[in-house]
């Protein structure tokens, strides 16, 4: 991540892990690094990314299960 070169290739980051642990700070950071290199940046809310990554969640899901499934019968 410190080369950006996720953002060449049109990657996203999502920062994981438990309270306090310095997500958002380094959420700023590289948003700053990003800016600052010309890219448009955003860091939506929470409830946001919630809503974008739930479907998604929902398939991949589905798709194990289906998987399991498969490798089961």
């Amino acid at each position: 991540m410190g080369t950006s070169g996720f953002l060449t290739e049109g990657k996203n980051v999502v920062l994981l892990g438990p309270p306090g642990t310095g997500k958002t700070h380094l959420a700023v950071g590289i948003g700053i690094k990003a800016a600052k290199a010309g890219h448009r940046v955003q860091q939506p809310a929470l409830r946001l990314m919630g809503q974008r990554l739930r479907p998604l969640h929902h398939r991949l899901s589905d798709d194990r299960q289906l998987s399991q499934r498969r490798s089961h019968g």
